[in-house]
Formats: C-alpha cells, structure tokens, sequence
C-alpha cells in the first residue's frame, strides 16, 4: 500500500517507472523479457521506499544463445562486468571500449552481473551474445561488519545464488580468453570459468583509498573523518596485497596509465588508456553569455564530491571577486548528496543531464579539482575533446601526459586555481589557444578508437602465448 501511494503521488517517479518497464519490453519483447521488466518496475518501487529486493526474473537472460560451439574459428572471448556499456559514466565508457577491442579479436559474449536497483540489459544488436546475471550489493551494516575481517566491496547478498546463477550462464566450457572488468568479477568467476584470464584494474584500489583518507580528512576535518577513515585504512593493505597476487596469477592486468604501473610495481602489466567518444560535433560560442566554470562527474562519487565541495566553497567566491557574473555549473548525479550546495552563491546543480554537449558548448571553462581517485579522470579526457579550456589539479590530470600552459592549466592551491580561472574567462584568445592544443593532445592518444585498439592488442598477445600455470580460473 506504501509504495502505490508513492507511484500514485510522485508524477515523476511514475513516468520513470513506466518509462523504464517500456523500454524492457521493446526491447525483448518475449515472455523471460516481459518477467524481467515487471521485476524491473517493482524493484524501482521498493527502491523509492528505501529498501532493495532481488528483482523477481530468471537468474539470466540471454539475448541470443552462448556460443558453446564455435563455427568460425575465431577465438570465443568471454567479457565479465558489473557495468553496462555506455556513455553515462567513465567505467561505462571503459567498458564500451573494451567491448569494442574484444569484438576486433574473436567472437564475444558479454555477462553483465547487474545490481542495479532497476534492472539493466544488454543490446541485442551488439554484434555479441549476452547473458545477465542478477545480484545485489551488500547492505552497508553487513559492509561494515565485513570491514573488520575483509574488504567488504568483493562479495553480494547470497553470494552462492549469485555463483550459481553465473555458473548457469557462462560456466561449465573453457574459453579462450576471459577479460574480468574488475578485481570483483575476476573473485566471483575463480572456480567457475575457464580460460586465459586478463584482469583489468580501472582503479588502483589501495591508491583510491589512501587518497580518499588524504582528502577527506582536509575537507571534512580529522574528527568528522574519522570513522569512515578508520575504515579504509584497514583496507588499504588489503587491496595492495590482492592486486599484486591477483598479478601473479593472471596472465595479465590491465592498467589505465603509466603511473598506475609503477605504483602496482608489476613491469608486465599492460597499459589501457581511458579514451573518450565524441558523439556529435560541438559548435561553441565564441564568448559564452555568463561566465560559466563546468564540472562534469557524478556527486555519489565521493572523490567528485569533495572536489565539488572544495570548488563551491574555496575557489569560486575568489573566482566572483573578480569577475562577479561567474557560476559554477555542476552536472552529474547526486541521489541527494551536497544538496547544500545549491545554496551557495554561483552554484548550479543540474544533477542528471541527457546530454553534455549543451553544457560543454556554453561554458568558459571546464574544471577537474580532483584530489584523490584513481586511473585517469574522463572529466579531464571529455573537456580536451570538446576543444574546453581546461583548469585542473595535478592530480586531476594525473596520467594524461599533459603539460602546464600547453594543453591546461594546472594549480594545487586555492589562490593559483582561482586565477587560472579568471585568466581564462578574461583572455579569449589564450582560452582559445589552449583547447585548441588540448584537443591535439585528445586526438593524438585518448579517443576512445585508440583504448579499443589497446585493448586488441592485449587480448591477441595474451592468446598468443601458453597460459601460466594455475591461471585458468
């Protein structure tokens, strides 16, 4: 009853629910498809009265059978991943790239293990086959009980069903390659699929962490920090110690940039820049109407978070002081997170935006005040490939090869980033300069063409050699 009278008084979440359950059907329109589409409206309705149930579908859906035999003689390339491909987030567009590299080199098929809270499904007309698996994360009590023994961000609620279900979808035939998107699919698959085995490690987990600490503990203070701090020390050895033994055992990881090689201090691990897909052509104004700083990034990401935070609350106000007509535009989901933000002066919150291109053609400048994460920042990749100027810490281009004055401007102070903003906002032609010299640097080494054609590269090398000892689950 709770929950009809919240679809029946929420006009939104309504249209987003039938939205959601349409775009299912039409998708697959067969009877496991309509099952799974219901599952799909009903989980959105529980996740609106606060709570998660597993969606009530088959534990798989097959879109096109697995090719337990291969006719063609390509090499039959098993994809695992928690996350669509897509444009809407940086590891789905990772993920889209990988897809693309894998399809050049052998006959694919994509299992997504799918938590999300609606439902997600794969394309049909990929050029691969594909099966989805349902799971759920765990709840944050069992994450914190978990934190105390072990990294709580490996596992799902009824990890055995889950197991199950995976083994039902792609388990039981030895492949020729398996390509894990993450540390967490390449635990959850061990013992169940077979085959020469690529981890890809998008983010360096110890690395996240650690920095995570660093900046929260700046932003928030050391009493504020602490419980969550304490929380990710104990998991900062725990990572560094997995990765490097996942390293040992695979025939090979995967990392987003030279930096990340040296810190894993694995000399054999392969590089895969993030590289990103311009979806259409971006007409800019030659002087934007207001002046506009943009950031790009989902707030549930604490790192965007933070930044977003320090940019709102340190550099914009001395940003206005000398040119009062400037607005930070923040574009990216938030699910309610630093909603006090939108009471500050100059401050925009979007959230959610169908397209970016809109913003990115209307803004002066683009910003990525990053100061901690991982790989490298699509926020930074996105605003050189739109031909924005760019103004970013250092650890916000971290991995890009980028240089200061050249390509960007770079700061890690309040005042110096505050500046090269208002530089930027008060010399057109060096605004004008500088994307023009930033995007030469997109085309020449972070398309997304290029991540594919690592990607390729890799996967052939890897089934070109014998598989290591013990490395095949």
């Amino acid at each position: 009853v709770g929950a009809i009278r919240t679809v029946l008084s929420d006009d939104v979440l309504r249209t987003r629910l039938i939205s959601s359950a349409r775009r299912h059907a039409e998708e697959n329109f067969t009877a496991d498809a309509m099952s799974t589409a219901y599952a799909a409206l009903w989980s959105g309705i529980d996740s609106s009265r606060g709570r998660r149930t597993r969606p009530r579908s088959a534990p798989h859906d097959t879109a096109g059978p697995v090719n337990r035999k291969d006719h063609s003689g390509a090499p039959r390339i098993l994809l695992i991943t928690d996350r669509k491909p897509g444009m809407d987030t940086g590891y789905g567009m990772r993920i889209a790239n990988v897809v693309a590299g894998l399809r050049h080199v052998g006959d694919l098929h994509v299992c997504l293990v799918d938590s999300s809270y609606g439902g997600e499904s794969l394309p049909r007309d990929g050029g691969y086959t594909t099966s989805v698996v349902r799971a759920l994360d765990p709840s944050r009590l069992s994450k914190l009980v978990r934190t105390a023994v072990s990294i709580p961000d490996l596992t799902y609620r009824r990890a055995k069903e889950v197991r199950s279900d995976l083994t039902d979808a792609v388990g039981g035939e030895v492949w020729d390659l398996v390509w894990c998107s993450r540390i967490r699919m390449h635990r959850l698959s061990c013992g169940i699929v077979e085959g020469a085995r690529i981890v890809d490690f998008d983010d360096m987990n110890d690395l996240l962490l650690r920095t995570r600490i660093k900046d929260r503990t700046a932003r928030s203070g050391w009493l504020s920090a602490s419980p969550r701090n304490l929380a990710d020390a104990l998991n900062v050895r725990r990572w560094s110690r997995l990765q490097r033994s996942i390293a040992e055992q695979a025939e090979r990881v995967v990392v987003c940039c030279e930096a990340d090689r040296i810190h894993l201090g694995v000399s054999d691990a392969a590089i895969v820049p993030n590289g990103y897909r311009i979806r259409s052509s971006l007409a800019r104004a030659s002087v934007p109407d207001r002046p506009t700083l943009l950031f790009v990034g989902p707030l549930t990401y604490e790192p965007n978070r933070l930044a977003a935070e320090w940019m709102s609350y340190e550099v914009l106000p001395r940003v206005r002081a000398c040119v009062p007509e400037a607005r930070l535009v923040v574009v990216g989901r938030s699910h309610g997170r630093s909603e006090r933000l939108r009471h500050v002066d100059g401050v925009e919150l979007l959230g959610y935006v169908d397209s970016v291109e809109p913003h990115y053609s209307s803004a002066s400048l683009a910003v990525a005040p990053l100061w901690s994460g991982s790989g490298t920042s699509l926020k930074a990749i996105e605003a050189l490939a739109y031909s924005v100027p760019l103004v970013s810490t250092s650890f916000g281009c971290r991995g890009l090869n980028v240089e200061h004055g050249v390509e960007l401007l770079v700061a890690d102070d309040i005042t110096s980033f505050a500046e090269h903003c208002v530089r930027v906002i008060r010399d057109p032609d060096f605004a004008r300069q500088l994307a023009a010299r930033g995007h030469t640097r997109y085309r020449a080494g972070l398309t997304a063409e290029m991540s594919s054609a690592a990607v390729a590269a890799v996967a052939s090398d890897v089934m070109s050699k014998p598989a290591r000892s013990g490395s095949r689950s």
